[in-house]
């Protein structure tokens, strides 16, 4: 079930890239943790650090494309609030109800596989069009 970092999933942008492998090794974090039987503090402690690094993440991307005049911004910025909102949800109904399978695969569809189609179509266009904007320059 677990979700990796592959070079695949490069950007090109290193710190978007960075960042990027700090979010696949929290969801695996997450999932194991459930997966060895840890206490559901140690899981909700990986959830909530998820949610926060996403948080952070999703500022410091949209940071980028405002700093570079992407013009996708506001369907980008659009598509992290709605991964966001989706998040929150499921990290209340994780703290009402606890964990179990269902949770925990509709938890990996939608940050894992989310993730990883996001970054393959959205971020590499943002990717592209900001790493020809910093073209001989060395910011990113």
């Amino acid at each position: 079930m677990s979700c990796y970092w592959s070079e695949i999933l490069a950007s090109g942008v290193q710190v978007i890239d960075d960042q990027h492998k700090q979010l696949f090794a929290a969801v695996d974090d997450f999932e194991r943790a459930y997966s060895s039987g840890q206490g559901a503090e140690h899981i909700r402690e990986t959830l909530n650090f998820l949610v926060n690094y996403t948080a952070e993440h999703f500022r410091d991307e949209e940071e980028l494309q405002v700093r570079y005049n992407f013009p996708g911004y506001l369907r980008h910025r659009q598509q992290h609030y709605e991964f966001t909102e989706r998040v929150v949800g499921l990290m209340e109904r994780f703290n009402k109800e606890g964990a179990d399978d269902a949770l925990m695969r509709e938890i990996h569809e939608t940050v894992g596989n989310w993730l990883m189609h996001h970054i393959r179509s959205d971020d590499f266009v943002m990717a592209a069009f900001i790493r020809r904007a910093t073209a001989g320059r060395r910011e990113t």
